[in-house]
């Protein structure tokens, strides 16, 4: 069965992941059990290798998009659900977010690079993306700010 654009992206909330138009389930590797926690963001590398998802449970995880196994979990990555995330296209190096934190983490050794905080209350962060050539970082904040780091 073919599945529709809406059927696809409704998998990537919940516990559930839509890979090549395969579902795969996603499950908890301490437990086994379906995996519960809400994916709250998503990226992809450029190889199409790997998903990334931000959890409401403050976590990033890394997924095998072939076979839909588990492959490494950053606990507590953020105080907050990670509502968002952007790689480079080279694969180095990952940007989350939850609304008041930002940080940058080398992807390969999961070690976090910089960290940076909203300004206030009014300024939480609300989408971040990167050039293709990976020159370019721009952030949009809720106060209608687009800032643009090189």
């Amino acid at each position: 069965k073919q599945k529709t654009a809406y059927e696809i992206s409704a998998c990537l909330v919940g516990s559930e992941m839509c890979i090549r138009d395969r579902v795969h389930t996603l499950r908890d590797p301490e437990s086994s059990k379906v995996f519960s926690n809400e994916i709250r963001s998503l990226a992809i590398t450029s190889d199409s290798k790997f998903a990334i998802t931000g959890q409401n449970d403050k976590s990033i995880r890394i997924w095998n998009i072939v076979s839909g196994e588990f492959v490494h979990v950053i606990k507590n990555a953020h105080d907050d659900n990670v509502t968002g995330l952007a790689l480079t296209s080279d694969n180095k190096i990952l940007i989350s977010f939850t609304s008041y934190n930002l940080k940058i983490w080398n992807f390969e050794t999961k070690e976090v690079l910089h960290s940076q905080d909203a300004t206030d209350s009014h300024n939480y962060f609300v989408s971040v993306s990167i050039s293709p050539d990976n020159k370019l970082v721009v952030i949009a904040t809720a106060d209608r700010l687009l800032t643009l780091y090189k």
